[in-house]
Order: structure tokens, then sequence, then C-alpha cells
């Protein structure tokens, strides 16, 4: 293929192997732009992961906290019981040592 000058490009014939801009300070650059982005690619998806695994384990947390909750409330319901129970056995003892 020849240029408007008459003279034939480097790399541009038929079956030729073209060379392109490989070896310029441009492609450089586009290369370093593509490592880059690449990398940026990979943190990002590192961090999406973290952020996933962040949030199960701050539900499984969560869920962790309200068994809790839920256990302190029936231990709550079970002391004041027992509260009462005690209290009803200390009037039961008082009464039996008046009579």
């Amino acid at each position: 293929v020849k240029s408007p000058g008459g003279q034939a490009r480097q790399g541009a014939g038929e079956g030729g192997k073209q060379k392109g801009n490989r070896g310029s300070p441009a492609h450089a650059r586009f290369r370093l732009g593509r490592v880059k982005w690449k990398q940026q690619e990979k943190t990002l998806r590192a961090v999406e992961t973290r952020a996933a695994q962040s949030q199960q384990d701050l539900t499984d947390l969560n869920k962790s906290l309200q068994a809790e909750r839920d256990r302190n409330k029936d231990f709550r319901k079970l002391a004041k019981a027992h509260d009462g129970a005690m209290k009803a056995s200390r009037e039961a003892q008082k009464q039996t040592v008046r009579a």
C-alpha cells in the first residue's frame, strides 16, 4: 500500500504483520492505563467481596444479638417467677412461725 507521497508504508502491506504504534510512547501510555484499569477492577472486586462479607457478618451479629435479647427476656421472666415463689415461701414460713 502506498502513501500519498508514493512511498510504501511499513507494515501496511497485505499479508505482512502490522507493527502499528506498539513501540510508541502513546502505546506505552495505553498499556499502562490498561494495566491500571485492570488493577482497579481487581481492587474493586476485592473491596466488593469484603463489603459483602462484612454485611453478612453484620447480619449474623444482629441475629445473634436478637437471640441473646430473647434469652435475656426469658431469663427475666424466670427470675421474676423465682422471686415471686421465694417471696411466697418466706410469707408461708412467717405464717407457720406465727401460728
